[in-house]
């Protein structure tokens, strides 16, 4: 093959097991050798973007490699190699051959092209791994240790071990520094005497070869080159418009607030914003924070959190992320803007979250904890935006009859997701550094961390796209130093969704499955030659690549066996299937059920007494079974087992699982005798998802397996019972709830009575979804019986940390004998209504009661709880309304009264759940007898059927929001409410609705109103709420709006509040002056019709507006809009006079007033996304919009929307663009900016600019404005 041609690469899995040492190397010259190792491409200071693998022929004849493969195995592996790049060609005596793999970055020449053999999933780590020549093109598993023996006849040519390598030749060779470390390692002319450690040594200059020859580096790099100081660039024009930077390898010098410093965990950066950036982002179209990649010298820089500094380095990418490297960085002695966090909603997209990447961000919206399994070893939390995990897809919907369900889910998914990381890109369970002494972040034996708990941001955290989970890129928040577990809470908490005991299902008699995760009573100490998983010290944990699977050693038994038995005794039910249990006799040669015997023990030894008896295994049993079981357990005081129990054999369907286990069962009577009526349970553990075919549809591997497992169980269960027996199916069938084995079950009859809409949770979490794997499923004749349904979520939804497991993996020590994390699957249980004594148990007859006001007129809408005195809970909502999931049906039909079945005979404690109407006052809770017959349980009284509204006008008849009144009644009843705030039970503003009111005459007083406005403090409203009239307006009070004194002088200018305003273009500030707070957002406009621009800041959705150039007081103050809009300012009817209007995605609500109120013009214009700028663009002087994607510029004159009256280009994609009428001639056009200069066109035609203007600090915030009334916009800033 000659230079430059790049062969297709083959990669397969295929497993070559070796049963002994590999032959390795050849001393004596006969065979091809792995010649140099560049494991660093594309990272910073490497020659070359690509790593590379070289090969060389040091023999007297050409070698054919067609057959054989190139492999790499991690450092600790033990399986087989992670990748085999199959080889084709010749290299020529004295030749050399080049395969190119993938890359760290974008630094160093490209030398893909250059290469024999390239494949991008050839990615070695740059400090420690081993590298294999193999004649095949089947993946080897290589043994551990030196492997050097000088026997050549085995089908591994050579290897090459490097950095802490598990395997190696004699020992393995040193790659000194890291991926920032420039060089390779490479043999000295060839030589290969079976030790890796004196035939490879370390070069800082690689020289890569093919069949084409030695590859020109070009200039030879610099490893500390000594920056140059680059173009003054703002860290928005870095970042650019789309997601990769325009100025990549370009030198660059920005300057920001420093938001985050990373210096230990890996990062070796810091994070930069903009200063004054985060607030008003109606302008923002590119983010304003920026990473900086600083290496090993971050561990030198001088700098923290909230430092003004300026940095020079190379702008590029780092899978994805945009940074700075090789900076140099000097501390800014001069006054700035601090930054503030961006305050919004988690973009949905990929495009809107790229807009704030590398800035400080405080999320708004609720956050929910879907993954916990990597915060162990990555410290990750998956979360979920909103009030719900991630769900597994075929959870909710099939992929054959519903693919857009499933569609559906997964978009869902890719919106809501995002990764809280920990500041660290260490893994935290490699023990050969120190990073496990740290205190794991984010969870801790006091505070739990659960999928499905909320997750709520204290303080900001910076939006970062980065490599998670050692794989591909992804978005997810980083706090602003390394998070530990001594220093989380700062920023984040978690919502603690624990509970002691599963909640009631009701019923006599309960059914449950449990997975124990491998429980092994034979352990790994008892199989010769077994391995372990090694704790941080060295100790042993669990069995490795042994027979037993479980617990290696007694102590580990131990402290598995406490939760699974802690966990079981607390489930109580009556029936337990049990999966993943040791096969003894498959395992040890024990008896089958030594090991279910054990835990049964276990089981009563906790109790005190016999508590818990199992079913034995039949007379029969399969003769090649799995080496872990399915299993019986149960409670001997409330159920026996009838007859033998049966297990399917000889069924094709299993011959990759674990055969069905079922028996039959009869329930004990009141006198301990056998009842008549009997049941089976199924014990069921179906093919995993983690091996065999992969059908394509998305359901994870070997699903056609379980389908055929699914019909197969069913035709033994009918086979062997028959299918008028009540039949339960239980267990672990590996399928979530709408995916085909189970519609197979479904489509049997068999209704799932722990599926979501009974049970209300999830079984399993898996890559940050939940769903249920687990079921139990009831034929007909079962289902009858069906009272209720839980999963109790203690394993799926705590964290890796706490498995017995993992025990000692971290200084903190997660362990208890508690039920959390016994398992990875959750226990589903079923209460069932089972006849018992002789008679089919009587239903509770219907019971009723009436929910009234104090006018004696029914309430509607109201749902109640009855709790009896063991905690026992049922549920009713008035037609169902207002009710929670499974609530007892109300049959009544009619508007207040609540008629309902299923509440059996007892004491109970009602709770009134919703009050129908916030009109009404809860009771407080009262007691009941229910007699379980039909029975009338009487009235109930609802306090509060009355409502009174007020209002206060001012000088202008408009409402005046945020006032406060008090109401007093003439029973010495005294409340107060405020307008949009507490005890209001209006929804608009500048109204205030008093409820919960009885019958009677009240007195109303105007306490209080916003800044701003007088009243009179004598007035006051009388209202008389009667029968015939309870709910009435009490009438208005009236208010002045208050003089305002202007403030002559001008306040002086101070650092954030500072202002400097130009009539010109001089550079000479002509008005200097505070105003407001620092971090404001200010906005400019003629408020009072003068001709002349001047300030006001808005704070939320509080508007403060001057009409001068002087700081001090605001001359008006208003309330418009919500604090989450995005605000417009301009002369919308073109009397003269600015106003305001709230934007929300692509509609617009303007005001042609300042007093606040509703929007008197209401339009629609482009997309959600646009950047929108406001000016007269055709000089009628009314003000319009403007739409802006990129550099194209879309403008209306009239504000109607429809289609853009003027398009045209103007500037760059990444420009800030600012509009103004710099020329004076009434017609508004473009400005851009680029860090302190201005190119100001007078035209709306593109083009050249008319004025290229230097004007203050590449970092001021900017204004445009007519200050002096001529009738010419000119610039302003802030410091």
């Amino acid at each position: 093959m000659g230079l430059g041609a790049v062969a297709a690469v083959a990669l397969t899995p295929i497993l070559v097991p070796i049963a002994a040492p590999a032959a390795i190397a050849a001393p004596d010259d006969s065979q091809v050798v792995i010649n140099e190792v560049f494991a660093r491409g594309g990272s910073a200071n490497q020659a070359y973007q690509q790593k590379f693998v070289e090969l060389y022929n040091p023999t007297d004849e050409a070698i054919d490699l067609a057959g054989m493969s190139l492999q790499y195995r991690s450092a600790t592996g033990t399986g087989d190699s992670s990748i085999a790049v199959s080889l084709t060609g010749t290299i020529e005596p004295d030749g050399y051959y080049l395969v190119t793999g993938g890359s760290n970055g974008q630094n160093g020449a490209d030398l893909s092209g250059e290469s024999d053999i390239h494949a991008g999933g050839l990615n070695p780590s740059g400090t420690n791994g081993v590298i294999a020549l193999v004649d095949s093109t089947s993946a080897v598993t290589l043994p551990t240790g030196s492997v050097a023996t000088g026997d050549l006849d085995g089908a591994v040519v050579d290897v090459v071990g490097f950095g802490t390598s598990n395997t190696f030749e004699t020992a393995a060779a040193a790659y000194p520094g890291g991926n920032s470390t420039a060089g390779s390692i490479e043999r000295t002319e060839g030589a290969d005497t079976d030790d890796n450690s004196a035939d490879l040594t370390f070069t800082s200059t690689p020289t890569p070869q093919g069949t084409g020859g030695a590859v020109d580096p070009g200039p030879d790099p610099d490893p500390d080159p000594d920056p140059e100081p680059g173009e003054s660039v703002t860290i928005e024009e870095i970042q650019g418009t789309g997601d990769t930077t325009p100025l990549n390898g370009q030198r660059v010098t920005t300057r920001g607030v420093v938001t985050a410093v990373y210096p230990t965990g890996g990062f070796n950066g810091f994070t930069i914003q903009t200063e004054g950036t985060g607030g008003d982002l109606s302008e923002h179209t590119a983010s304003s924070g920026i990473f900086v990649f600083a290496g090993g010298a971050m561990a030198t820089l001088d700098i923290e959190i909230g430092d003004f500094v300026e940095v020079t380095g190379t702008a590029g990418e780092y899978f994805g992320l945009t940074q700075l490297s090789n900076p140099t960085v000097a501390p800014l002695d001069e006054e700035f803007t601090p930054v503030v966090p961006v305050e919004i909603a988690w973009p949905e997209t990929d495009a809107e979250r790229e807009l704030f990447e590398s800035m400080l961000m405080l999320p708004t919206n609720e956050f929910t904890v879907s993954n916990t399994y990597f915060t162990l070893q990555y410290g990750e939390v998956g979360l979920a935006a909103g009030t719900e995990p991630l769900i597994t897809p075929t959870e909710v919907a099939n992929p054959h009859s519903d693919p857009e369900g499933v569609a559906a889910i997964e978009a869902d998914n890719a919106a809501r997701g995002v990764v809280l990381n920990d500041g660290s890109s260490f893994n935290l369970i490699d023990f050969r550094y120190e990073d496990h002494n740290i205190p794991l972040p984010y969870v801790t034996p006091e505070a739990p961390l659960r999928t499905g708990a909320a997750a709520t941001f204290t303080n900001p955290v910076i939006v970062d796209f980065r490599r998670v989970q050692n794989g591909d890129s992804a978005w997810s928040f980083q706090p602003t130093t390394r998070a530990t577990g001594e220093n989380y809470s700062a920023f984040v908490s978690f919502e603690n969704t624990r509970t002691e005991a599963p909640d009631e299902v009701g019923g006599n008699l309960q059914i449950a499955s449990f997975n124990v995760l491998n429980y092994f009573a034979t352990l790994g100490t008892d199989e010769s030659g077994c391995g372990f998983y090694g704790d941080r010290d060295g100790d042993p944990t669990t069995a490795r690549d042994c027979t037993v699977r479980g617990a290696y050693d007694a102590a580990n038994f131990d402290r598995q066996e406490e939760k699974i038995v802690e966990a079981i005794s607390s489930i109580g039910a009556d029936v337990i299937a049990l999966e993943e249990i040791e096969a003894s006799q498959r395992v040890s040669g024990n008896d089958r059920d030594f090991a279910l015997a054990t835990l049964v023990d276990a089981l009563n030894a906790a109790a005190g007494e016999e508590v818990w008896g199992y079913v034995e295994s039949p007379a029969e049993v399969p003769s090649n079974e799995d080496v872990i079981r399915t299993a019986l357990i149960y409670r001997v005081d409330s159920v026996v087992p009838v007859g033998e129990s049966a297990i399917l054999l000889d069924s094709s369907a299993f011959g990759n699982a674990r055969e069905p286990l079922a028996q039959e069962f009869a329930p004990l009577t009141s006198s301990g005798e056998q009842a008549e009526e009997t049941f089976v349970v199924a014990v069921n553990h179906f093919k995993s998802k983690g091996s065999g075919a992969d059908d394509g549809s998305g359901q994870g591997n070997a699903n056609p397996d379980r389908i055929a497992q699914a019909g197969a169980l069913v035709e033994f269960v009918e086979d062997e019972y028959g299918a008028d027996e009540p039949i339960f199916l239980a267990g672990d069938f590996n399928s979530y709830t709408q995916e085909d084995p189970m519609q197979v079950l479904y489509g049997a009859g068999y209704e799932n009575l722990t599926a979501f809409e009974h049970s209300g949770a999830y079984t399993y979490s898996f890559d940050g979804m939940a769903g249920s794997l687990d079921h139990i499923l009831a034929n007909e004749a079962a289902a009858e019986y069906f009272v209720g349904s839980t999963v109790w979520e203690i394993n799926a939804n705590e964290p890796l940390a706490l498995e017995y497991s993992r025990y000692n993996y971290n200084v903190t020590n997660f362990h208890d004998a508690s039920p959390y994390r016994a398992s990875d699957h959750n226990p589903g249980i079923v209460g069932l209504n089972f006849p018992v004594d002789g008679e089919e148990p009587a239903e509770p007859g219907p019971a009723t009661f009436t929910v009234l006001n104090n006018l004696g007129d029914t309430v509607g809408s109201t749902a109640w709880q009855f709790e009896d005195a063991e905690g026992n809970v049922f549920t009713v909502g008035d037609n169902g309304r207002n009710a929670p999931e499974g609530s007892l049906e109300d049959t009544a039909g009619d508007w207040g009264v609540l008629t309902f079945e299923g509440l059996p005979a007892g004491e109970y404690t009602v709770t009134n759940l919703s009050p129908g109407s916030s009109a009404y006052a809860a009771p407080e809770p009262f007691t009941v007898t229910v007699t379980g017959e039909e029975q009338d349980l009487g009235t109930v009284v609802m306090a509060g059927a009355a409502t009174t509204t007020v209002y206060t006008l001012d000088e202008n008849e408009e409402r005046i929001p945020g006032a406060t009144y008090r109401l007093e009644g003439a029973d010495g009843q005294s409340v107060e409410a405020t307008d949009g705030g507490e005890g209001d039970l209006h929804e608009q503003d500048g109204y205030v609705r008093f409820g919960g009111l009885g019958l009677g005459t009240y007195t109303i007083t105007l306490v209080s109103l916003p800044d701003g406005y007088v009243f009179d403090e004598s007035q006051e409203l009388t209202v008389e709420l009667t029968a015939g009239t309870p709910h009435r307006f009490a009438g208005g009070f009236v208010a002045e709006s208050a003089p305002v004194d202007p403030d002559p002088e001008p306040v002086p200018p101070t650092p954030g509040r500072g202002f400097y305003l130009n009539d010109g273009w001089d550079g000479q500030a002509d008005h200097e002056f505070s105003f407001g707070r620092r971090g404001d957002t200010v906005l400019v406009g003629d408020w009072d019709g003068d001709g002349a621009d001047t300030l006001a800041v808005r704070r939320g959705n509080a508007y403060f507006l001057s009409n001068s150039l002087y700081g001090g007081a605001a001359d008006v103050e208003l309330t418009f809009g919500r604090a989450s809009d995005t605000v417009l300012v301009g002369d919308w009817d073109g009397d003269g006079v600015d106003t305001l209007a709230v934007r929300r995605g692509n509609a617009y609500f303007l005001i042609n007033s300042l007093a606040g109120g509703n929007a008197e013009v209401e339009l629609n214009y482009g997309r959600a996304n646009d950047t929108v700028l406001v000016g007269d663009w055709d000089g009628d002087g009314v003000d319009t919009l403007g739409v802006r994607r990129g550099d194209a510029y879309f403008l209306t004159n009239s504000l109607t929307g429809g289609n853009a009256d003027v398009a045209l280009a103007y500037g760059r994609a990444s420009d800030r663009v600012l509009v103004g009428d710099w020329d004076g001639d009434g017609a508004d056009t473009f400005a851009v900016r680029r860090g302190n200069q201005y190119l100001v066109s007078n035209s709306l035609s593109g083009g050249w600019a008319d004025q290229d203007v230097r004007y203050g600090r590449a970092g001021d915030d900017v204004f445009v404005g007519d200050w002096d009334g001529d009738g010419s916009d000119t610039l302003g800033v802030r410091r």
